[in-house]
């Protein structure tokens, strides 16, 4: 097996039965370079009933009960680690769809031992979805990571965010996978990618590497909490990957550009 894609579906069956649906159109494209790919989802959902996923082939449906605290996205996104078999991982969010085709994967997986590869996301209404419409540009907006704001926190204080980075599934193991004590929303894919910088090698994107997301409205369970919000931003701040960046770039600015 040459890539797993894992997916956490928290109470999104809607999203999860399109995502399905076209990973099977994605995949049936690509004729036998299907069968070097698995789907892993974890979700808090008892019985594989509840998704349209039948018997496809290549698809493990793994059940994970909500521990005391509240969900964990990370630790979820661990036990998706622990199944897969895939020499490379990429985590792929439930809303989330490739707007590539496999051969592209397939063409440069001899980048990805050497540094993280990331993409770009577009943001689309699902009402859009389909290739016509997506390739005329129905009403499609940049993510937020490529905005000004967030320009200014990749270039001048080395924040590192990644669409989908293909990691080697090896190197995530022996890093420990992801940090669980981020919960809520964001963080915790920041961190890991500056964690595995020494490993990886540099943290590359290409707009060829492009995600459809699907528009939704803001979940009003907690998982958006700004209590929680916050203190993961405290958290990716003080880990010690994003200060040993952070005076990376410093010493490297300063040593390019006079700072008055």
């Amino acid at each position: 097996m040459l890539f797993s894609l894992i997916t956490v579906a928290m109470g999104r069956l809607n999203h999860l039965n399109v995502q399905t649906s076209w990973l099977d159109e994605w995949l049936a494209e690509a004729g036998t370079d299907c069968e070097l790919v698995e789907r892993v989802i974890v979700t808090d959902e008892p019985t594989i009933e509840h998704f349209e996923v039948g018997s496809r082939k290549n698809i493990k449906v793994e059940y994970q009960k909500i521990a005391p605290g509240g969900f964990n996205k990370a630790q979820f996104l661990n036990v998706g680690l622990g199944r897969a078999i895939g020499r490379f991982t990429i985590f792929v969010d439930v809303d989330l769809l490739p707007a590539f085709p496999l051969s592209f994967l397939m063409q440069h997986q001899g980048l990805f031992s050497n540094c993280i590869f990331s993409g770009y996301r577009i943001d689309v209404d699902d009402r859009a979805i389909g290739a016509k419409s997506m390739q005329e540009g129905d009403g499609p907006n940049l993510g937020p990571e490529d905005g000004p704001s967030a320009q200014v926190k990749y270039l001048l204080a080395g924040h590192r965010f990644g669409v989908c980075p293909v990691f080697s599934t090896a190197e995530l193991r022996l890093a420990g996978g992801l940090d669980v004590r981020y919960r809520g929303w964001g963080g915790e894919d920041q961190e890991l990618i500056e964690r595995l910088q020494a490993s990886h090698g540099p943290l590359l994107r290409s707009p060829d590497y492009l995600w459809a997301h699907l528009r939704h409205p803001t979940r009003q369970d907690g998982w958006n909490d700004p209590t929680l919000t916050q203190r993961n931003r405290e958290l990716y701040r003080n880990s010690p990957a994003r200060q040993e960046n952070l005076q990376r770039v410093r010493s490297t600015l300063a040593s390019w550009v006079r700072i008055e």
